[in-house]
């Protein structure tokens, strides 16, 4: 029989030791000729990143040497850091941002030339690497992006094409004389704007012939792929969701027009939401509810069937021969990367993100909710309510509340598993993961209503969906917290600030002046606030006004922040300046630093430290108790 206790006050065997032990994360995958290979983060070697490999076997064998880790800094937040061509791994490595060729049992050996680069997202046809490349140097205001060739055999490298402020996916076609590749400039975003272009390669490995395929300042393009016979397929906002296209011959066909988006932003290099199979169809992912779905989509015949798989959560989709690779989460087992039998309708679990036994009867299993809003519009969460199976709350209370807001801001809540949520719910604690109008997921029409107005409608729909759950009993409205990171750390500041029905909030390398990050963030998102307030100098008074670090006086609950030194992406001060403001005020506030964590903390014994002074935090905010056990 279950014990009676209050919600909040469980005992869980869900540790901060046990969600770090022995766990990973998973990142890009790769096929070549039928072997997988994929990146996998290891918090328990401070963070550093490897290669894996697995063959017909299906057994995981790591493939990167001890004393490298396969990172890349471009625009901060990297990605596309290796691939593999005929058994040959071409990565970077973190320490100097070369390009390293490591061929089966050989050391790797560098090449590119040393210096202040950075490259990402590279492709290989015959002895060419094509790359984009990213140059530091102190005398330059920002760094410079462009798009590199280099020869291998003679390692050479030569620019091949110049001139915008970002570029991605360069991708050779089969025959490697032709190069399409994406393009965009300040003050846009990759989900905003791009260009696709095609490009010859002229003998001194230069783009030659450029001709523009897609894309204008109202337009955004991604997954840019050639099929063999130089059809090239890609995906476009063009109609109001993310859906596929294809240019041939001087016509641009769209392969399914759906009211669903095939397609998420591209926040890092690599990223890929489907993969061509025979002609005429395709392997795709789109999102419903929230939710990815598997499906392959035949255009000639205009059918999208479902693949019947449990994942929510599907990306980095590779495909050769009869197999597909790809990373997958649900909301009831570890993430994972999987290689699944087209013909055979078959999954191969290569490698899952922790080793942890999980016993179901502790996870709790999400629901997706829409809910009203500002200006009568719909917004979404998934709550999680408290589950524990010896458990049970005394009648007619309700759980404390844990509003966790996505960063980004454009981006997206997911519906899969994650242990730091079970950490909560299993003690008692609801959860509610905030999908505000901005999201992504749900269309670009919806994406756009963050536009101008970042930190009011993310904000006004956290606190909508707190009072709503409150008010059917499915939250405590005593006992509300609201939790976030990066630019969710944003919106749980301004919410503090603005709103009074939190009563407690967990920022994490959170942003409290937005002046002083416009002038002091990194490339990649230095305009990224013209479309979420406005341009500077213009919007200065919007600046100020939505900054929380300029009303200090109107938050009154405690304050609970988690900074590393190391980040350039929000850098330090922002935290630094919030909370001394809050000491002035006298309000209680904790400030947590970590000397070698940069934007997204990595290693295992800062996410465990974290999690351990969360939970002391609000158990002494909400039942004044001080403990030291989570």
């Amino acid at each position: 029989m279950a014990q009676i206790k209050p919600y909040g006050t469980w005992q869980s065997p869900v540790t901060p030791d046990s969600i770090v032990k022995k766990t990973i994360r998973l990142g890009l995958t790769v096929m070549d000729n039928g072997d997988c290979y994929w990146l996998e983060g290891r918090p328990e070697e401070k963070g550093r990143n490897v290669i894996m490999k697995a063959d017909n076997d299906n057994r995981p064998r790591q493939c990167t040497p001890d004393s490298f880790n396969v990172r890349t800094r471009v625009h901060e937040y990297g990605g596309g850091a290796f691939t593999v061509k005929n058994k040959i791994i071409y990565f970077v490595n973190d320490s100097d941002g070369r390009i390293y060729r490591q061929q089966p049992g050989e050391n790797p050996e560098a090449l590119s030339p040393p210096g202040a680069y950075y490259y990402a997202d590279m492709d290989i046809c015959a002895n060419r690497l094509i790359a984009v490349e990213e140059e530091h140097t102190a005398t330059q205001k920002e760094p410079i992006n462009r798009l590199v060739c280099l020869d291998i055999i003679k390692k050479q490298k030569t620019i091949f094409s110049a001139g915008h402020d970002f570029y991605a996916s360069p991708r050779f076609n089969r025959d490697g004389n032709m190069v399409s590749y994406l393009c965009w400039d300040h003050p846009r975003m990759p989900w905003d704007s791009t260009k696709l272009y095609q490009a010859a390669v002229d003998q001194n490995h230069q783009a030659a012939d450029i001709q523009k395929i897609a894309g204008d300042k109202n337009e955004a393009v991604f997954q840019n792929q050639w099929a063999p016979d130089n059809r090239l397929f890609f995906v476009s906002d063009r109609n109001g969701y993310l859906n596929l296209y294809c240019y041939y011959q001087g016509q641009t066909e769209s392969l399914y027009p759906a009211s669903q988006d095939f397609g998420k932003p591209p926040w890092v290099f690599g990223r890929r939401t489907y993969d061509l199979l025979e002609k005429g169809k395709v392997v795709a992912v789109y999102i419903k509810n929230g939710s990815d779905r598997l499906a392959v989509l035949d255009y000639e015949k205009q059918t999208l069937t479902d693949i019947d798989l449990p994942y929510t959560s599907i990306e980095y989709i590779r495909k050769n021969n009869q197999f597909l690779l790809f990373k997958a989460g649900q909301p009831d087992q570890f993430t994972a990367v999987v290689k699944y039998d087209l013909k055979q309708k078959k999954s191969f679990i290569l490698r899952r993100k922790s080793e942890l036994q999980l016993d179901t009867s502790y996870i709790s299993r999400p629901k997706h909710v829409p809910f009203t809003t500002g200006s009568d519009d719909k917004a979404y969460l998934f709550y999680y309510p408290p589950r524990h199976p010896d458990y049970q709350a005394p009648p007619h209370t309700s759980p404390p509340l844990l509003v966790k807001t996505h960063g980004g801001p454009t981006s997206a809540a997911l519906n899969t598993l994650d242990m730091r949520i079970q950490f909560w719910t299993s003690r008692g604690f609801a959860v509610a993961d905030i999908n505000y109008r901005g999201s992504t997921g749900y269309g670009k029409n919806f994406k756009d209503k963050l536009n101008k107005q970042w930190g009011i409608a993310d904000v006004e729909d956290c606190a909508r969906a707190a009072s709503f759950l409150a008010k059917v009993d499915l939250a405590d409205k005593n006992k509300i917290a609201i939790a976030g990171r990066s630019a969710g750390g944003f919106t749980t500041l301004a919410a503090l600030t603005l709103k009074n029905i939190f009563k407690a909030g967990i920022c994490y390398y959170g942003i409290s002046d937005l002046k002083a990050l416009a002038e002091a963030t990194h490339k990649f998102e230095a305009h990224y606030l013209d479309h979420l307030i406005g341009p500077c100098p213009e919007a200065a008074a919007e600046y100020e006004k939505r900054s929380p670090l300029k009303h200090v006086n109107k938050l009154s609950c405690p304050v609970i922040f988690f900074q590393g030194l190391e980040d350039k992406v929000v850098p330090p001060t922002q935290a630094g300046m919030m909370v001394k403001a809050l000491q002035n005020k006298n309000i209680y506030v904790e400030y947590h630093t970590f000397a070698h964590e940069q934007h997204g903390f990595r290693r295992a014994d800062t996410i465990k430290k974290c999690l351990e002074l969360e939970y002391k935090f609000l158990m002494k905010v909400f039942y004044k108790q001080e403990t030291d056990r989570a």
